[in-house]
Parts: C-alpha cells; structure tokens; sequence
C-alpha cells in the first residue's frame, strides 16, 4: 500500500519540479510529511533532522513495479505453464491406453525367456532433460532428472501410465526395476522392441550395466525369480551365515533385521527368533543364552536349502495351514498339484500384551485373520481352503462367542474361504510346520475329562446363562449370552446346559464333567428326580 503527499511551497522558486512531488512512502515506515509540520519547521528555524518527528523520504518512480509483485507474476506464470505441460502428458498417455488384444500372459515365476533392467532417471544418463516438471497434488514434485527414490510415488504413477498396456501381461515394472518375460523366446524380441518404442517416445534411457539380457532367471525386487519359482537372495543368506554370535544388543537388531527379510521363505520364524527377542528386552543386562545360540543354528540350518516359493495359478484353489503357540501365530499358504505340495507363503506373527492371554481357540482364528491381512491379493483373486482339526467356523459363526470373535467373523466374511478336515502332510516342510507350531492345542489326552460349569439366571426383564469350559491343561472357555424369551431359574439352567453341550460337541470332546449350583437339574440329570412338566 502506498501513499502520496505534496509539502506546501513557501515561494515560487523553491518548488520542485512536477516529476518529484510525488513521494511515495511505505506504511509501517516512513509516514508523509504533512504540512502543519512543515509550518513548525519554519517558524522554529531549526533543521528537519533535528526535529524526533522528521523522516527521510525516499524518491520514486510511480510507474516502477515492485520486486514481490514481480516475483509473483512469474511463479504464477510458471505454476500455469507446469501445470498445462501436466494436463498435456496426462492427455497423451490416455490416449496411448488400449485394451490389450492377446490373452493375458503368465506371470513372470512361469517365464522362460525376460530382461531384467535399472533406469534410474540422472543426468548423466539421459541425453536430454525431460520438459517440464510433473506436479502430482499430495504426492510432490518429480522433475524427471532426479533420484527416482525421493519421488517413489510420483515415479511409479509415471511409469505405470506409460506401460499401462504391458503391465500385467509381459512386463512387470515397480519404481526403477523393469522385468521383461516372455513365455516363448520367439516372442521375447518383440516384446522388448514394444518396451523400447515407449521409452524412446518419453526420452527415457537406460543403464546398460545394469541390465541383463535373454536369461532363465535374475534378480528382481531382492528376490530370485525364475521358471522354478521364487527363491531367496543368496547374498542375504550368506549375510546371515557369515554371522558370529552377536556381543550387544545392536547386534543381535542386526540379526533380526537381516531374518526380517527372508521371513516369508522361513516357518515359523518368530517362533524361532523367541530368545532373540528376550534377549533384547534385558537392556543392559545382555547375555547370548544357549537358547539364543541354538536359535541362530536353527535359522542357518534352514537357510542353507531354503524353500522354492511357488507361482499360484488363478484358477487354482490355496490351502491354508494354522499354527499356534504360547508366544505366536503362524500360517502357510500351499500349493497342491496332485501328489506334490509345495509353500507360497510363510507367515508369523509374535503376539504381544492382550494377545498372549487369548484362548487357544481364539489364537487359532486370529492366525486366520492376520493370515487374510498378509495375503489379502491371495484371498481376494483365490478360494482359500483352510486346514485344521478344529471345529474353526462353528466357532466364528457361533452367536454366544465373544465380540473380538464376532468382528473377526464379519471381516473374514468379504473372502472365499471354505473350512476342511486337515489331511495326511505330504511335503517334510509342512510336516515340521504343523508338529511344531500346535503344541498348546493337541498336548492334552484324549482319555482326561473336560470340565463344563454352567449357570443360569432369570430376573423380570430377560434371563441369560454363562458357561466355562476347561480342557484338561486348566485353559479356560468363557461364554456367556442372554435369551430373547422369558425364562425361569430352572429353564435358565437348562438352557445353559445346552449351550454348553453344543460347544463341547462342536469341539470332538470325548469325556466331560458338568457341575451346576441347580439341584434339581442335577437330579433331574441323574436320575433321582421325575421330570413331570411337558417343558
């Protein structure tokens, strides 16, 4: 804002010229000499300099545009332009979309024939800068010359615009790792010739010495991909192999960070990594336990022949293993082809804090859900059957269960999954899996009785019944409910009976003790008392 002030002449001849009587005084600053003050100089006889109102005025040119105003007519300017060059490359690559008129290919686990390649964008490599800058809103600026990695987003949006039409089918591309497979070597020379035309188009180029040409298998993503299936990387095995018992706490992070990334090829892990982690939790107190060293022997065992990982097919169905134990939950998703089963996935999870106190039967279904979390693309594209001697879908569809249960039942509901009788295990890795990971479950006799406690209550608004059942290892089922029909204390007591009736029956109990506070049920039960009533 701006303001002009004009001093009162005192003689013709001491008028300055048209052009400088114009002052312009920023607000804030220098505020105009007004004429008054003027007048009190020249009555004073003093100079303007010594008077504590006085300001210096600096003369200006009014058509002289300010440097801020400047400066924000050209970022608008350019913020314009980048954002019209934005609307043209997004427009261009539309029109390049088509839908694809062969068949879907194989995923690359099946290809025979693919090129592994690194284009990282840099300015060395590029022989000319990319026009332009992309804005993405939320995501950041990518200016097509930088670090892909500091722009991941906005990098892999880019890319999967420009391969929209091969993604899929014969490429697969995430960030800067490009993978062209090909199920014939015939068609292999096409395919790169089509990846080529659409990185010449956008004047992207790549890194020679890092790109690998007509090969059966490569790196892809940190793993071993080829037509066997998906392997782990030899040099992060050898990483661990070459480990020495770690000294400190920091070592032994070192250890678990290195294992978190072959987790998926290793069963039941976090069971395995148990005394890793409790010697962490010592702090100072750190000491490598002989049950620290006999988990590290273990680990190094199993990744000297670490397992294949295999390619599931889409219209096959998965099979799924549960595991539990006092401090985990595991799962492994298999493949069956005929005879042979063979792993797609392993999962582990170490329970902390309230998941340490939930029933076995509760760890089971929770295995299920953080199963369904992990592989959420395996259950949404596939049906999923689930293994277990566990009557594991009774349970969740049981109306008296507990509300976690109940939440986990409606989650698991947006999935295919059926349940099945688990069957004889073929594969020695899944024989392992199910014989170490259930031994809170199947450690109890047969011949030991269960013990049920029921109890029922009627008041004059509703009645309802709790009921606790214990296995022979003192673990403990607690279930309780409300009915929607009046009842009296003795119908109560009935009513809880059968309900817990049809949760030991839905569990194969073979020998059970009941105990109630009701003694006509009781008599009624054994014998003694006459039942008269219909009821």
């Amino acid at each position: 804002t701006t303001s002009h002030a004009t001093s009162q002449p005192r003689s013709r001849a001491s008028q300055p010229p048209p052009e400088q009587t114009t002052r312009r005084t920023d607000v804030g600053r220098n505020p105009p000499i007004l004429p008054h003050e003027e007048t009190a100089e020249s009555q004073s006889g003093h100079s303007r300099r010594s008077l504590p109102h006085a300001r210096h005025r600096i003369p200006s040119n009014p058509a002289q545009t300010d440097l801020r105003q400047h400066i924000e007519r050209n970022r608008a300017r350019q913020e314009s332009s980048e954002l019209e060059t934005l609307r043209r490359r997004i427009a261009e690559l539309e029109s390049r979309q088509r839908a694809p008129e062969d068949p879907p290919r194989q995923a690359s686990t099946s290809a025979q024939v693919y090129l592994e390649a690194d284009s990282p964008l840099t300015p060395e490599l590029t022989s000319k800068p990319v026009p332009g800058k992309v804005k993405v809103p939320q995501i950041g600026l990518y200016d097509g010359t930088s670090d892909p990695e500091s722009h991941l987003a906005t990098y892999q949006r880019l890319v999967n615009k420009m391969f929209a039409t091969m993604i899929g089918h014969t490429m697969e591309v995430y960030a800067d790792d490009m993978l062209v497979k090909s199920v014939h070597a015939s068609d292999h020379i096409s395919h790169l010739q089509d990846m080529f035309d659409i990185l010449r188009s956008y004047s992207m180029v790549l890194n020679p010495k890092k790109c690998t040409f007509g090969v059966e298998s490569g790196k892809f993503l940190g793993y071993m991909v080829s037509q066997r299936g998906i392997e782990a990387n030899l040099a992060k095995i050898k990483a661990i192999q070459d480990l020495t018992p770690p000294t400190s706490i920091k070592g032994v992070q070192a250890l678990t960070g290195r294992r978190a990334a072959l987790n998926r090829f290793i069963s039941k892990s976090m069971d395995r990594c148990k005394p890793f982690f409790e010697a962490i939790k010592k702090g100072k107190h750190f000491e490598w336990t002989k049950e620290c060293q006999k988990a590290l022997i273990s680990i190094k065992e199993t990744l000297a022949s670490p397992s294949t990982l295999q390619k599931p097919r889409p219209e096959e169905m998965r099979f799924l293993y549960l595991g539990v134990s006092d401090s985990a939950v595991s799962a492994v998703l298999i493949r069956e082809k005929g005879t042979l089963q063979s792993p797609v996935y392993y999962i582990s999870k170490a329970l902390q804090d309230a998941e340490l106190r939930y029933p076995p039967m509760e760890k089971l279904a929770f295995a299920l859900v953080i199963a369904a979390r992990k592989l959420r693309p395996y259950f949404q594209e596939h049906s999923i059957m689930v293994r277990t001697s566990y009557p594991l879908r009774q349970i969740l569809h049981r109306p008296e269960t507990s509300g976690r249960m109940i939440k986990w039942a409606i989650e698991l509901g947006q999935f295919d999954i059926h349940y099945q009788p688990r069957t004889t295990i073929k594969a020695k890795v899944l024989s392992d899996f199910i014989a170490e990971f259930t031994p809170a479950i199947t450690s109890h006799d047969d011949n030991q009785p269960w013990v049920l406690y029921i109890d029922g209550s009627s008041t004059a608004n509703r009645a309802s019944a709790g009921i606790v059942l214990a296995n022979p290892e003192n673990r403990l089922f607690c279930h309780s409910g409300k009915f929607l029909f009046h009842a009296t204390n003795n119908e109560a007591e009935y009513e809880a009976l059968l309900s817990g009736l049809n949760l030991v029956e839905s569990m194969n109990v073979k020998h059970l003790k009941v105990f109630s506070d009701s003694q006509l049920l009781v008599n009624q039960i054994n014998g003694s008392y006459e039942v008269k009533e219909p009821r």
